[in-house]
């Protein structure tokens, strides 16, 4: 037998060199790396079905809207979203050559909100005046 000869000489170490693994390292290693894995293993999972959730969320918000239009008082009050909102209503009424109908709809939606403001400041007033008149009656006949 050679003397340089080792028996814990291995392919990898051609040198001569007595490197020997650690006892247990190994199985520690694969434990880690187990557990690492099991772990990567359950976020995807978690993260795959917090993407299912949206996924459904989103198909369900889709097949509402699907099934609900706005009537054209939503829309003109504007209390509507994208697609159709307002701003798209007048966009396709600019194609049509036809703005000038929402034009005399937001001036007559606009008049009749001064006139509800008038028509409030008006009984106030009268309210108020009553109010002055009756003080005045109590101080004539006190």
């Amino acid at each position: 037998m050679d003397p340089n000869y080792n028996s814990h000489n291995s392919p990898n170490n051609l040198d001569g060199s007595n490197v020997q693994p650690k006892k247990g390292s190994r199985k520690k290693n694969s434990k880690a790396s187990k557990k690492k894995r099991r772990r990567q293993k359950k976020r995807r999972a978690e993260k795959l079905a917090a993407l299912q959730k949206q996924q459904q969320l989103y198909e369900q918000q889709l097949a509402e809207q699907a099934l609900y239009l706005p009537e054209l008082p939503q829309v003109l009050d504007k209390k509507t979203r994208y697609p159709l909102s307002y701003d798209d209503f007048e966009a396709f009424l600019r194609s049509q050559r036809a703005v000038e109908y929402l034009n005399f709809w937001t001036d007559v939606a606009a008049h009749e909100q001064l006139c509800r403001t008038f028509d409030v400041s008006e009984r106030r007033q009268k309210r108020e005046q009553q109010l002055e008149e009756r003080a005045i009656d109590k101080r004539r006949f006190a």
